[in-house]
């Protein structure tokens, strides 16, 4: 593992600033897409069950170590996509290069988004029978 954790919660790594970039992008090819890509950063989006959450991924070099910083954000109060997607994008590069690691490209369990269709489906089933109860159907 070239990848680490640091105090922070960042990702340090002491690899060459050259090799970063290509692992990141495809770590980030796997995971999500990626629309942006700079010298110093890389942004697009990764899915966590329906929502795409935008990420960042940028790294900055001292003289012993590369830091990469990942932010992430979405639309609800609390942040609990952009986390989880944070989270998501610092084990798959930490399992970079591990022939065991499968990405898990949606975030959720199959079975969560399931019963997200089926409470949806089934708001809308009782909304239309109440619309019909008090007549504002033809």
């Amino acid at each position: 593992m070239i990848f680490y954790l640091n105090a922070h919660g960042d990702l340090e790594t002491k690899v060459k600033i050259a090799e970063v970039k290509p692992i990141v992008v495809a770590c980030m090819k796997s995971l999500g897409e990626v629309q942006v890509e700079h010298d110093n950063y890389i942004s697009g989006y990764v899915r966590y069950g329906f929502v795409k959450v935008p990420f960042r991924i940028s790294w900055v070099s001292d003289s012993e170590k590369i830091c990469l910083t990942i932010q992430s954000e979405s639309n609800d109060i609390w942040n609990h996509a952009g986390r989880k997607v944070s989270q998501r994008i610092k084990e798959v590069i930490r399992n970079h290069g591990n022939p065991g690691y499968l990405v898990d490209r949606l975030g959720l369990p199959k079975m969560a988004l399931a019963g997200q269709v089926f409470l949806f489906v089934l708001f809308i089933f009782v909304v239309l029978s109440v619309l019909d109860k008090i007549g504002f159907l033809p």
